[in-house]
């Protein structure tokens, strides 16, 4: 049996940005791998951001209209319960998924280092990151994609140290596991794969108050949640690490389970849209989620979206497999 036509893509860059608009024609090199097909082609979108507000679910409802008139089979993968619950009530097609799925557990592990940071902190320079939450803490370090001068940002930031290059993965898990903790202090965004890449090194978070999907990932095993955003507020969580530490084991492995349930629901979900039989290929999907060093794998097509970066705007995964 022969199981094709699975095309998958982001369609945030395909949407008009005001209300009442549908998105774009599809582009040519989306519509030529559609003819591939002897299947009508599956288009998922899986944000990595919190798409829960009611007038942007409208819009994907309308979105998802649009993509079933033209036979095109619409899905909408969530990180959020919030965003599942409101998916529902509009029916919206659809799973809660987190995208931390994508996260490979065997780049981030635990390694037995020194801990020289009381906290480190995965974030770009922008706003949203609130990194002034981070004032408070004595050893601080950031881990930034085209790292800024961190006075810039915030004056009370002028003790902290950045990295001075953009660094490789085995650089970023080095330093992780230099760290008594993470921070995660957005307000609003995704699932955050720095938190993930976090608790699979063994090494704990002190979180705000969220929304997004983070907090699904989030307990007393693996994290302190501060009840006040303020810059006191965090550092003594991050110095209650620090007096009591967590199990780095315990952390890593609650964090695998909770990996595996979206894994297995996203399999089953995915084999479901491709078969009409739930669990029929799962096997297959589970596939996905096998890491390697080629990303790409010719034999069966499958893209992984790299866990260092979001996952991509444009294609998330093309499936094309003959078993």
């Amino acid at each position: 049996m022969r199981y094709e036509g699975f095309y998958v893509y982001s369609l945030d860059p395909l949407i008009l940005g005001r209300m009442g608009r549908v998105p774009a024609t599809p582009p040519d090199w989306a519509q030529r791998a559609a003819r591939k097909s002897s299947k009508p082609p599956a288009v998922i979108e899986h944000p990595a951001w919190f798409s829960g507000y009611w007038l942007k679910l409208l819009r994907k409802k309308q979105e998802a209209a649009y993509f079933k008139r033209q036979g095109w089979r619409y899905q909408l993968f969530r990180n959020d319960p919030i965003e599942d619950r409101r998916c529902r009530r509009l029916r919206i097609p659809g799973v809660l998924a987190s995208h931390n799925a994508f996260v490979d557990e065997a780049i981030y592990r635990p390694i037995a280092l020194p801990r020289i940071y009381d906290a480190v902190y995965v974030a770009k320079a922008e706003a949203f990151k609130r990194h002034e939450l981070a004032s408070g803490i004595r050893r601080l370090h950031f881990l930034m994609p085209s790292p800024v001068e961190l006075q810039k940002i915030h004056p009370g930031l002028r003790h902290a140290t950045v990295n001075p290059r953009n660094l490789s993965k085995e650089e970023i898990v080095r330093t992780l596991n230099q760290a008594v903790c993470t921070l995660a202090l957005s307000r609003e965004e995704g699932g955050m794969y720095a938190c993930m890449e976090s608790l699979l090194c063994g090494v704990p978070v002190v979180s705000t108050k969220s929304r997004g999907g983070r907090a699904l990932f989030l307990n007393p095993v693996n994290s302190i949640t501060v009840e006040r955003d303020t810059a006191e507020a965090v550092s003594e969580a991050v110095k209650e690490l620090a007096r009591n530490p967590l199990n780095p084991t315990a952390i890593r492995s609650q964090a695998l389970r909770d990996l595996e349930a979206h894994r297995e629901r996203m399999a089953s979900h995915l084999s479901w849209m491709a078969t009409n039989s739930r669990g029929m290929t799962s096997e297959f999907y589970r596939r996905l989620f096998k890491k390697s060093e080629n990303v790409e794998r010719i034999g069966d097509e499958i893209f992984v979206p790299d866990s260092a970066r979001e996952v991509p705007t444009s294609v998330v995964t093309w499936l094309h497999c003959a078993p």
